[in-house]
């Protein structure tokens, strides 16, 4: 179901959050998120060359039958914008991956979900 939701709508969302035990006030957790777009790897173009052979000295030898199922897909996420999160108070979004652009997220610039 996610292959196929990311083959139909290229958008997805990563989250890096602290974990809980590490974190001195739950609440206030750090996290960055990336939205991003998503393109499927050709299977046998330079990418899918390159990126195999890692995936197999990681895994093992499972990854030989994987590439082998028609059904998996090699994903590249291109970062559009994200959000930092470092406390209550300290959110700032930015473009892309760099953090040249951050902008302080003050109270009046963050919407409740509905």
């Amino acid at each position: 179901a996610h292959t196929g939701n990311l083959i139909h709508d290229p958008r997805a969302t990563v989250l890096f959050i602290e974990d809980e035990p590490a974190c001195k006030q739950i609440y206030a957790r750090r996290r960055l998120s990336f939205s991003c777009h998503v393109q499927a790897c050709d299977r046998g173009g330079e990418t899918w060359k390159r990126l195999i052979p890692l995936f197999r000295d990681q895994f093992g030898p499972v990854v030989d039958t994987l590439v082998n199922l028609q059904d998996f897909f090699l994903f590249h996420l291109i970062p559009e914008h994200g959000r930092w999160v470092t406390g209550f108070g300290k959110a700032f979004r930015f473009r892309g991956i760099l953090f040249e652009d951050a902008e302080h997220l003050g109270p009046d610039q963050v919407k409740p979900r509905s």
